[in-house]
This record gives C-alpha cells, structure tokens and sequence, in this order.
C-alpha cells in the first residue's frame, strides 16, 4: 500500500487510523466488496468525514492485462459505500490501476494473483 503524507496535519493524524491495514480484497471477477471489508470502509470514512483536510485516491487493482475496468469498477465500488457514510464525493477520486502495481511482483502462484485483487489508497490534503 502506498500512502503519501502532503504535510503535518495528515501526519498528526495517522496515530488514530492503521494505515497499514487499509486494502481491501476483492474476489476473482468481482468488484462487490467483500462484507467483512464493511467495518474497516466505515472506519475510513468517520476517519475521513473527522479530518476534512484530508483527500484520498482510491485505487483499484486487478492480477490480470485486460481488466482495467474490472479494477476501476472495484474503486467506484469503495468510493459508492464511503459517499454513503458520509464522505464529501469532492474529497475521493478513484482510479483504475489494471495490474500495473502487483501486490507479489513477480506473481509464483494463484496465492499472489489473489493478492492483486484489491483497493488501496493514497491520502493528500489539497
């Protein structure tokens, strides 16, 4: 997961979210969130809607060429449950990935395809 710091005011704020906890798994062809990911959606989102500097990209991957809207497809889907809990729609861009960053480079097996599926996020303020 890649997380960008603009400045201190993101900085001051991460003791009170694990930001290494922040990817969301996906099933193979699916961009349906997985609902033990609802939790960890909702935490993002109060985390977000109590620091309104703060902006995020939502990036959707994918393990396989050919899949770029599968991938953007898994980002709207996370941006769709975090509008709902309240997050300003102005605040979350998303992104479709494809398989440009694999979670295992290079993949050995299904184990770390499985690992690409997913959406991870990049935090700024703006």
């Amino acid at each position: 997961m890649l997380v960008c710091w603009s400045n201190c005011a993101i900085a001051q704020y991460v003791d009170k979210f694990d930001f290494d906890s922040l990817v969301i798994q996906f099933e193979n062809e699916s961009s349906e969130v997985v609902p033990t990911y609802f939790p960890l959606i909702y935490r993002l989102a109060d985390s977000l809607n109590q620091n309104p500097a703060l902006h995020v990209l939502v990036r959707g991957h994918v393990c396989c060429v050919n899949r770029n809207r599968l991938a953007k497809a898994r980002a709207k889907t996370v941006q769709r449950y975090l509008i709902q809990y309240g997050v300003d729609p102005k605040r979350i861009s998303i992104k479709g990935m494809r398989n440009k960053i694999p979670a295992v480079n290079p993949p050995k097996d299904w184990a770390d395809e499985l690992l690409s599926m997913r959406v991870d996020f990049v935090f700024t303020t703006k």
